[in-house]
């Protein structure tokens, strides 16, 4: 049987993996809605930011009471931030995000 810290910790860890996934997923279908011209560039940025915020408020109830929670569910937007700063930063390359997260279409 396990412990109720450790099951608190899978929980935690499997709602950062889902939110995490989710997250991405969310910011993929706005490329990919942005790309097809489906959605213009600068109302897809905006919906992604609100949809974004959105999202990861209401995966909160996903995560556990414990105090390490909070380090779990920061993970999210930490991961979303490296993500981006590593596009914008030219590591990697990847029109279809830059065109749906910014306002001219530069990744800088």
């Amino acid at each position: 049987a396990s412990t109720p810290a450790a099951s608190m910790l899978l929980r935690d860890g499997g709602a950062t993996l889902l939110v995490t996934a989710g997250a991405y997923s969310l910011v993929r279908a706005f490329d990919a809605l942005t790309e097809r011209r489906l959605v213009q560039q600068s109302l897809s940025r905006k919906v992604v930011h609100v949809l974004s915020g959105v999202f990861f408020m209401a995966s909160w109830p996903l995560f556990s009471n414990s105090t390490s929670a909070r380090f779990f569910a920061a993970v999210v937007p930490f991961l979303n931030c490296v993500r981006l700063l590593t596009y914008g930063l030219g590591f990697y390359s990847d029109e279809a995000l830059v065109k749906s997260v910014t306002r001219e279409g530069k990744r800088e």
